[in-house]
């Protein structure tokens, strides 16, 4: 009997503003999954600023991870996998036996480039589920209003594989499944959300069988609040001189 994956990927519930938006500036970010994390801590700790310098909160998760784990069954031998990224649910431990893929992502990962590249990445894991005709389904978060406009290209449904997509209406899905794969994507949510990311992993329960299979840490990121208003003040005095 095959085996139903679901996918979760941690940016789902962090809304990034788009155009027209009139904050969308803010959310413009470089993204790349092989930064050091050094180089990530300080990208965050300069994001941050951005927002404070303008009287702005930090933004937060949306709340629909509060409830989300209610909507689905799993079985009592659920096994959870974890890790730094979305890549991770296409390697064997993961993919054995798989026959079906839910994917909750606000990125399609079905490949945003016409060429496919030599490697397997966190842009186009999905493709290899499509190519062993295995279906994958994709639901974004409401919050991506223009993902298919800013988004048009899918290789995976140029090439015709059995790849779908649509928003989350949030509705209940009573088909249980046999495994669960989170991933947190440090490139796109910040680290001042690690402690809502590991109350929204202790509230799965598939929590018990939980496996981390990446080597990267997946602990609480450095983020120093102190630090990033030290830059802020650093900044102003730097203005004033001007």
């Amino acid at each position: 009997m095959g085996k139903r994956l679901l996918v979760v990927d941690w940016d789902y519930f962090f809304e990034v503003k788009e155009c027209p938006d009139p904050h969308w500036f803010m959310f413009d970010w470089g993204h790349n999954e092989n930064w050091n994390p050094l180089m990530q801590q300080y990208l965050w700790h300069e994001r941050a600023a951005h927002f404070l310098r303008r009287g702005m909160p930090l933004p937060g998760p949306t709340g629909l991870q509060e409830t989300f784990w209610e909507r689905f069954a799993f079985t009592q031998k659920t096994q959870l996998f974890v890790s730094e990224s979305n890549f991770v649910s296409m390697v064997p431990k993961v993919r054995q036996g798989v026959t079906d893929v839910v994917l909750f992502d606000a990125h399609h990962d079905g490949g945003y480039k016409e060429v496919l590249g030599k490697n397997w990445t966190c842009e186009n894991w999905a493709i290899w589920y499509g190519l062993k005709g295995v279906p994958v389904q994709v639901y974004y978060p409401t919050w991506r209003t223009q993902v298919f406009t800013l988004e048009d290209y899918c290789m995976a449904e140029s090439l015709g594989l059995p790849f779908h997509r649509q928003f989350d209406h949030e509705q209940p899905d009573p088909c249980p499944f046999d495994r669960i794969h989170v991933c947190r994507s440090g490139s796109w949510v910040p680290p001042w959300l690690d402690g809502a990311f590991q109350t929204f992993l202790e509230a799965c329960p598939a929590y018990a069988r939980l496996a981390k299979i990446e080597p990267p840490s997946l602990d609480p990121r450095t983020f120093d609040l102190e630090q990033v208003h030290a830059n802020i003040q650093a900044w102003e005095q730097l203005k004033a001189l001007a």
